[in-house]
């Protein structure tokens, strides 16, 4: 695959988490969750985890084919770059990865005997998937490698989110 088709395939991952996150959002409020019964729950569950799964193919999987390591073999630039538009620093970025992949390899992927899903704030995943986001649409200004596809991935959650905010009412 060349590095184009590789670059449009991040973008699209980068798409998937942030509407499913928008979605998975949605379906909540200060007082829980804003529907009952099975199909919701179902469709709210299945927001997570797609969200889940996205993430660690961008951020959290080395050997992942759209892994930023692969896309951006200087990891140290990538990083400092990374932790300085987030503010945060490699302690930071552990504690999500391992929560994320946590939730995905103990609930997502298999069942393990934890009992108890514990699902991590995904503000700093939404934050790393847009800081990727943004480095891939940058690279690609000026060419039409992204054509069709979502340059602001924030305004896109936002978007989502009020989509979704509709169905849940």
């Amino acid at each position: 695959m060349d590095r184009n088709t590789r670059l449009r395939r991040v973008v699209i991952v980068c798409e998937q988490f942030t509407r499913n996150l928008a979605y998975y959002r949605a379906g909540w409020s200060g007082d829980g969750f804003k529907q009952s019964g099975d199909f919701w729950i179902t469709v709210n569950g299945n927001f997570l985890d797609i969200c889940i799964l996205e993430w660690c193919k961008l951020l959290g999987d080395k050997k992942g084919k759209h892994d930023w390591r692969k896309i951006y073999p200087d990891h140290k630039q990538f990083k400092q770059e990374m932790f300085t538009e987030l503010k945060i620093n490699q302690t930071k970025i552990d504690q999500i990865a391992g929560s994320i992949r946590h939730l995905r390899n103990k609930f997502v992927a298999h069942l393990d005997s934890d009992e108890i899903m514990t699902i991590p704030k995904l503000d700093l995943a939404k934050e790393t998937v847009e800081f990727y986001h943004f480095k891939v649409v940058k690279e690609c200004e000026g060419t039409t490698v992204l054509q069709g596809r979502i340059t602001d991935l924030k305004a896109y959650y936002d978007v989502s989110y009020k989509q979704a905010e509709s169905f849940y009412s």
